[in-house]
């Protein structure tokens, strides 16, 4: 098991259908097991089966629930019948921020929170692991975002990979940031406040879970000139630094992030995508390219994506977005809502 301040105490995550191994560890009398990196145990070689994706109780509730609601105050009302569920949600994922002794051997409330199953082929016969994440809830970011302004613009609900991810992976660790803005100018703002940079975020917690990235390559629509864009990124990340100042394409060259990614990473680099580039209709091109092309969607690990709600039509295209998310994560991939 792993923890990591900004996710939870997850068993392991792995995508690729290579060959890797299993270490094999007892936890409260229950056997379960960690993959790690290939040829650590040439005894014992396992290859990923299948991933299925389990919703959680509270994932179903609101899978109906986004189906029936139609207004903001009707949604704020509902959300507030999911009080405890959502204390319990923001407790775990901040004790395991906080370190909280023996956090990671304590009940998953998994009623909460949805999991991700793999089922292994290994030399002494099947083993299958778990992994959760946060569920798909309520307006699929903060529970209390929209009914709290306070709380909306937070990512303390989420729940990323850790550095198991990994372990079946020998490739680089790669972000593409589509909305990129700067390192600190937070989502949503238009001024400073590097405590609401998605850049930091994304930087810190996959850093903090042993996934630091290897490249990151970022595209921005809205002009910056180069102080802005470089006077606030930390010295340590300008060889991974990558700033395209323009706007990302779904066109057939390069402008195209997803094209950059089929060119330039193999199944096992470990790929982070953030979809945020304000663009419904844009974003919309994206995501249709993402579910009808396998082989990019292969490539991808993680997945970060704001819906982006049209206000006078808001509550009818929230079943779309849960469905969107929803088809992702049953292949494989740990998507998730964005702020």
């Amino acid at each position: 098991m792993s923890v990591n301040h900004t996710g939870l105490f997850l068993l392991c995550f792995i995508v690729s259908t290579r060959t890797t191994h299993c270490l094999h560890n007892s936890t409260n009398g229950e056997q379960s097991f960690r993959i790690a990196r290939r040829h650590r145990n040439p005894y014992d070689a396992c290859t990923l089966e299948k991933i299925a994706y389990e919703s959680s109780l509270l994932e179903k509730q609101w899978l109906g629930l986004a189906k029936s609601i139609s207004s903001l105050k009707e949604y704020c009302h509902v959300q507030r019948a999911f009080a405890d569920e959502n204390e319990q949600w923001l407790r775990r994922t901040a004790d395991a921020r906080l370190g909280v002794p023996n956090v990671i051997t304590q009940w998953v409330p998994d009623h909460i929170f949805s999991s991700f199953i793999h089922t292994w082929r290994c030399r002494s016969g099947a083993v299958t692991t778990e992994s959760f994440i946060e569920p798909l809830a309520g307006a699929l970011r903060h529970p209390y975002g929209w009914c709290n302004a306070t709380m909306e613009l937070r990512y303390d609900f989420l729940v990323p990979a850790v550095a198991d991810a990994k372990t079946a992976k020998t490739g680089k660790n790669f972000l593409f940031d589509l909305g990129a803005r700067t390192f600190d100018i937070g989502v949503g703002l238009s001024k400073t406040n590097s405590s609401l940079s998605a850049q930091k975020f994304l930087t810190d917690a996959y850093e903090d879970a042993g996934l630091a990235f290897d490249r990151m390559l970022l595209w921005e629509a809205a002009p910056y000139n180069a102080s802005m864009i470089w006077r606030p990124v930390p010295e340590k990340l300008y060889p991974a630094y990558q700033y395209m100042n323009v706007e990302a394409t779904d066109g057939n060259n390069l402008t195209n992030p997803f094209n950059v990614i089929q060119k330039i990473c193999v199944p096992d680099d470990f790929v982070v995508v953030k979809l945020d580039i304000d663009n419904p209709v844009l974003e919309s091109k994206f995501l249709y390219r993402l579910k009808t092309d396998d082989h990019l969607i292969s490539l991808i690990d993680e997945l970060f994506y704001e819906w982006n709600p049209v206000w006078d039509v808001a509550w009818s295209t929230m079943p779309s977005a849960y469905e969107t998310l929803l088809h992702f994560r049953s292949r494989g991939v740990r998507a998730h809502g964005w702020i």
